[in-house]
């Protein structure tokens, strides 16, 4: 049988063009959105998240944190390379 979990991933708020250039965003607005994970891949971030933290000897890494920046590396290369990125080669 075969779970599928739900993982509360927090992100930035969208902001209308002209204030972000007017300021720069605020790391602590956030804003819930749920999305549907494999158990595979909640187990990978658990994994992750409790190595990186004893690596880094920091009790401020979340797995927010970490989603976060993984999405980030993952926008960037698409932004970059398009259909030879990765995010994009493993979709269906």
């Amino acid at each position: 049988m075969t779970s599928a979990l739900t993982l509360e991933i927090i992100i930035r708020d969208e902001r209308p063009l002209k204030v972000l250039t007017e300021q720069e965003p605020d790391e602590n607005d956030k804003t819930k959105a749920a999305f549907n994970l494999s158990d595979k891949i909640l187990e990978e971030l658990e994994d992750k998240w409790h190595k990186i933290r004893k690596l880094m000897g920091s009790k401020q890494i979340t797995k927010t944190l970490i989603v976060e920046r993984a999405f980030e590396l993952a926008f960037e290369e698409f932004d970059h390379r398009g259909e030879e990125s990765d995010l994009y080669s493993r979709l269906p």
